[in-house]
């Protein structure tokens, strides 16, 4: 899986908020990095920088949707983004165990309230 921008596994990125070693490649551009002091798990995102300005403006816009991952920092060289990390996700959980119920009708539901709030300010996401 080889990323379009220069990062491995083993390289540093130094933002404003922290200083992250990169770890693991999740996807072509998505990677966990652990933040050298606190330890704590991030996903760092590249992509071409337009791109990832618009990610990042988009994500400054809804901070406060708790149903959206979070900007937590940014890197300008490489252009990166430091998005919250999540420890699961519904794939690895229904792979796990049978979902109850209600279980499926709060992921239901966050995703249609995050889609909500993108929808009343004009934004359409095509990954769905």
């Amino acid at each position: 899986m080889p990323s379009t921008l220069p990062l491995q596994t083993g390289s540093q990125a130094n933002g404003a908020h922290g200083s992250y070693l990169i770890s693991k490649q999740l996807h072509r551009n998505i990677w966990r990095a652990v933040d050298k002091q606190t330890k704590e798990s991030f996903i760092v995102k590249t992509a071409p920088d337009f791109l990832l300005r618009n990610e990042r403006d988009i994500l400054k816009r809804f901070q406060t949707v708790s149903s959206l991952r979070r900007l937590i920092d940014e890197i300008q060289d490489p252009p990166l983004l430091v998005l919250e990390h999540l420890d699961s996700n519904l794939l690895i959980e229904s792979a796990t165990k049978k979902l109850q119920s209600s279980e499926v009708k709060h992921v239901a539901k966050a995703v249609l309230q995050a889609l909500a709030a993108l929808h009343e300010e004009g934004i359409v996401h095509t990954g769905m």
